[in-house]
Parts: structure tokens; C-alpha cells; sequence
């Protein structure tokens, strides 16, 4: 067991993301003193294991809502966090951190983006694209899934987004994981 320094942050169902050799955390539950409801978070915190710290770097850009049960998948030098919720709120948006300069963007979406959802899975696919399958809104459990295309994110700002409904009709699920 490794006794980090710094402060760890206290947190549920947020994303943990390896780049470069460090892990970068988003999001999350935090516990509050009873009897208030546990809050979400929209800050960054990153554990260093070669030096066993944890701190909080300097972010530019606006950040997104706080949030749990959200998805956050790398491509390249990009953190491409979508959806999540904040009790009773589910969320539909997308936003990306680049890792590089730690600056958030929110691209403009092209096309009609996934209904809102937390608990999907996400993986990145070849081509600069990240898949979103299934999740719960916070009624139902969701079958569909969806493709967003980020190749000509660094050029323009906007992003592709596809259904894949018509050709993927898996069961309904929340809480699963897609790993490549």
C-alpha cells in the first residue's frame, strides 16, 4: 500500500483516466455531513505515482456541470467526457479536455446527439471516434448506441455524431463497461 501525499479526493462513481504515466480523475460523488445529499464535482485531481502525490492542476476553459456516472475516454492527448448526471438531472452534453495545454472545449455537435444518460459505456474507436452505448435516464435502461467522430475537432470545433440504433440493437444496460 503506498501512502500518497497531497489530498486524495473522497469520491463515487467519477472517471479515472492513465495519460502518461498519471492518473487523472473527473467528477464524482462526495459525501456531505448528514442530513444533507451528497453533491457532485466538476474538478480535475491527478495522482502522480512516481512521486506518490496527488494535485490539482491549473484548468483553463469553462468546466462542465458537476457529475457522476458519467463516461470519459481518451483519444490521443484528448479527455472526451459525456454525459452523467446530477440528481435528478441527466446530462447529454459532451466536453473535452485537452491533456496537453489542460484546457476544457465544448465542441459544437453535428447531428442529433444521444438522449441524456449516465452509466454507458464508452470506448474509443479507430479514427479519432468514440462510441456511447446504452446507460440509464433515469428511468429506463437504453439500448441504443451512438458514434462521435472527433477527427475534425482540431480544425473546426465541431463534432459528428451518428446512430448506430438501425445497425446494433443490443439489450438495454446501465452500469457496463466497454473496454477494448
Amino acid at each position: 500500500m503506498v501512502k500518497a501525499n497531497g489530498k486524495a479526493p473522497a469520491r463515487a462513481y467519477h472517471s479515472g483516466t492513465l495519460y502518461r504515466h498519471e492518473l487523472w480523475v473527473f467528477g464524482g460523488v462526495y459525501p456531505r455531513p448528514d442530513p444533507q445529499p451528497d453533491g457532485c464535482s466538476n474538478d480535475i485531481h491527478v495522482f502522480n505515482p512516481m512521486d506518490e502525490s496527488w494535485y490539482e492542476p491549473i484548468v483553463n476553459g469553462t468546466k462542465p456541470t458537476p457529475r457522476s456516472g458519467h463516461s470519459a475516454t481518451l483519444l490521443q492527448d484528448k479527455l472526451v467526457v459525456f454525459g452523467g448526471w446530477d440528481a435528478p438531472i441527466c446530462f447529454n452534453d459532451l466536453h473535452v479536455l485537452d491533456l496537453g495545454i489542460v484546457e476544457w472545449i465544448q465542441p459544437k455537435i453535428i447531428g442529433t446527439p444521444p438522449s441524456p444518460r449516465s452509466w454507458h459505456a464508452s470506448c474509443a474507436l479507430a479514427g479519432s471516434r468514440v462510441l456511447i452505448h446504452g446507460g440509464y435516464n433515469g428511468n429506463n435502461a437504453l439500448d441504443d448506441t451512438f458514434i462521435f467522430n472527433l477527427g475534425e475537432l482540431l480544425e473546426n470545433m465541431n463534432l459528428c455524431c451518428f446512430s448506430m440504433c438501425t445497425c446494433l440493437n443490443l439489450f438495454g444496460s446501465a452500469e457496463h463497461s466497454a473496454p477494448l
